[in-house]
């Protein structure tokens, strides 16, 4: 970021992270620091070179404190917190009074694009952003019309509360969906779009509820036992899996116990759903590596075994002759 930075261009950085980074209920607070760091400093030396010098003996003069830039910090700080924000070029009435910002491309799951693309305001007017305030300074509304700039037919509003410098993203008109990796199978991706979502709205118990179906459906699946639970479910799914495999993966039955543990006790671990949920990828993807080479494989296995009598047939033909 440059040395000199306004307050609108941290209002627009902050507005970005917020859509870019964050999920529902989740927020972002701008830090003015750097667009009042050099005005505090001279308001600070003006001010306290305005003090008069200290009273001689039997000069009776009330006490002159002299400032902190702690203090001048804050006092811009709520000179800032009182102004108003809009979202546009044009400031209806007076001006005075309100930060006029724009919104920066932002990027966010397409679901006609299926994949992260930009978007950006539907149309560059009025009718893209809606503002609220709220009858207190520093308490605002705001809805944006987004368009997706990939397929331009994605249409999304998000709404966004601000309290003082902090944006709180409170709602969308469309469910928020998760990218899933290509190599968590394909009837499970739903669990894990699922668990995730649960996750960035903070139900982190109901996150690794849904984590540890992900498990179970799979192993069932793999299986074809309906019936079987927990470790006997968990030790039948290691029966299909290669050693090699095993040496090198993480293993779902770790897993699913440290999952199962923490439900048992209802403790909603956000450290342990972020673990257990790059185990999880780890394991899949190693299962859809190797997927891959044994499908490599077989077929020059098939070559090679149909080449040796191909080859026996030859020496027996030269011999006869």
């Amino acid at each position: 970021m440059p040395e000199t930075v306004t307050q609108t261009q941290l209002i627009e950085l902050a507005f970005q992270k917020l859509f870019n980074t964050k999920h529902l209920y989740q927020s972002v607070e701008v830090d003015f620091e750097a667009a009042i760091r050099d005005r505090a400093i001279e308001m600070l030396r003006l001010r306290n070179r305005s003090l008069p010098p200290s009273p001689g003996i039997g000069i009776e003069l009330g006490p002159k404190k002299r400032s902190t830039i702690e203090e001048v910090r804050q006092e811009l700080f709520a000179e800032l917190d009182a102004l108003d924000w809009w979202c546009g070029s044009t400031l209806p009435g007076n001006p005075h009074g309100r930060i006029c910002f724009s919104l920066l491309p932002v990027k966010t799951l397409c679901s006609s694009c299926d994949d992260v693309t930009a978007f950006n305001l539907w149309a560059q007017d009025e009718q893209s952003v809606r503002t609220i305030t709220l009858g207190r300074k520093s308490q605002q509304v705001f809805t944006f019309t987004l368009q997706c700039q990939g397929c331009r037919s994605q249409v999304i509003v998000f709404m966004v509360r601000r309290t003082g410098r902090k944006i709180l993203l409170v709602g969308r008109s469309e469910f928020e969906e998760v990218k899933v990796p290509s190599h968590i199978p394909k009837e499970h991706k739903g669990f894990y779009s699922q668990a995730l979502v649960a996750f960035h709205c903070g139900q982190f118990l109901a996150a690794l509820f849904i984590l540890r179906t992900l498990i179970e459906q799979h192993m069932r699946a793999v299986t074809g036992q309906t019936d079987l639970r927990g470790d006997e479910l968990c030790d039948e799914y290691n029966k299909t899996l290669d050693e090699d495999f095993k040496s090198r993966f993480p293993s779902l039955k770790d897993v699913y116990g440290k999952v199962s543990d923490a439900l048992h006790r209802a403790d909603p671990n956000e450290s342990l759903f972020k673990a257990e949920l790059e185990r999880v990828g780890h394991h899949f993807e190693g299962r859809d590596l190797f997927a891959r080479v044994k499908k490599t494989n077989k077929p020059n296995g098939r070559a090679q075994a149909s080449a040796a009598p191909r080859a026996s047939r030859e020496r027996t033909r030269k011999r006869r002759r």
